[in-house]
């Protein structure tokens, strides 16, 4: 997966501007990234990708796009 497609998947499952979402971003920098917030991320990358990129722990406790990309990009 490359970073620009997980930006707009963030983006849609926030339902904010891809403007807004960045490699640096954090979970506490965008209001609609709580935990339900963070949820809808999972469930977009379920949706676009498969369940096995859900299944992986490390996504469930990441807190920021860096964290999301390095746990999906391979």
């Amino acid at each position: 997966m490359d970073i620009e497609t997980l930006i707009k998947l963030i983006a849609k499952a926030l339902e904010v501007s891809e403007t807004e979402v960045s490699i640096d971003t954090e979970s506490s920098e965008i209001e609609a990234w709580d935990s339900l917030g963070h949820i809808q991320v999972m469930m977009e990358i379920q949706n676009h990708f498969g369940e096995g990129y859900v299944e992986n722990p490390d996504l469930a406790a990441a807190t920021s796009v860096s964290d999301i990309f390095e746990t999906v990009k391979t």
